[in-house]
């Protein structure tokens, strides 16, 4: 769940959920494919892993990207709950 929350609260970007939605559809299909065709998987799995870097390096290379902007929320988000501990205790 932490990995989603980080996924939707860093973004209101749809794009990168979808490529998530898609690289996780065709890998749910590779487990099928396996029982019929082993090369399948490994063509799928490789696509899929292509795409979730590629998707990856392109979000980081980005100022506005998904990613870190969702890190320095996290940060931030601890900071402040770390401030407002120190003034009630």
């Amino acid at each position: 769940p932490l990995f989603w929350l980080i996924l939707v609260g860093g973004t209101g970007n749809i794009i990168p959920l979808l490529m998530v939605f898609f690289i996780l559809i065709s890998i749910g299909c590779g487990y099928f494919l396996v029982f019929l065709n082993p090369k399948t998987l490994v063509i799928i799995g490789i696509i899929g892993t292509v795409f979730g870097l590629a998707i990856g390096i392109h979000d980081l290379s980005n100022d506005n990207s998904i990613l870190n902007n969702s890190i320095n929320k996290l940060i931030v988000g601890q900071k402040e709950i770390f401030k407002n501990e120190k003034k009630y205790n």
